[in-house]
Parts: structure tokens; C-alpha cells; sequence
């Protein structure tokens, strides 16, 4: 199964984690130069620092790919804080719109 998961905070990266071990998943977060450096280094230095991420979970900032990746009985996990909610509930309302 395609997993997503959007919000690449602590909560989020170890919901990847775990889950990466059975599914494919894509770890989503909104910054995309700190989702390069998590996918580049294979670690969340600033959340999840210690914990090495497998080669099979990516990590992207490109919402659109996130949700292609759970399309098709895949799985979308939003993982983010409730501060930063509305925010991507509003894009992803904008994205289904298009």
C-alpha cells in the first residue's frame, strides 16, 4: 500500500518510520530544502535526530506528488500540528479543486 504522510515534525517522521518497514511511504513536509536534507541524509536532525530513515521512505515537499502517491487505495496520514491544520486543509481543498 501507498502511504503518505504530511507533516515531517517528530509525530510524522516516526509514523514513516514504522510504517516504512511494511508500505511504501512518502514523508511530505513544506519546506523543501529541509525535506532534501532529510531525504539526502537519511535523518530528521531536528525532530528525530538518531534514527536513520530506509532508502525506501522518500521525503518531498511537493504536496501534489504526496497525494498521487496515495492515490488508488493508498493511504493519506495528516501528521501535522494543529496550529499548521487549517493551512494545509486549505491546500488541500485547493488541490481537489483543480
Amino acid at each position: 500500500m501507498n502511504i503518505s504522510v504530511l507533516g515531517a515534525g517528530a509525530w510524522g517522521t516516526a509514523l514513516a518510520l514504522v510504517l516504512c518497514g511494511r508500505h511504501e511511504v512518502l514523508l511530505w513536509g513544506r519546506d523543501a530544502e529541509v525535506m532534501r536534507t532529510i531525504d539526502d541524509t537519511r535523518e530528521n536532525k531536528h525532530y528525530l535526530p538518531g534514527f536513520r530513515l530506509p532508502n525506501a521512505l522518500r521525503a518531498g515537499a511537493d504536496l501534489d506528488d504526496a497525494l498521487k502517491h496515495a492515490q488508488d487505495a493508498g493511504l493519506l496520514v495528516i501528521a501535522t500540528p494543529v496550529a499548521g491544520l487549517r493551512r494545509l486543509c486549505a491546500q488541500l481543498n485547493a488541490l481537489a479543486r483543480a
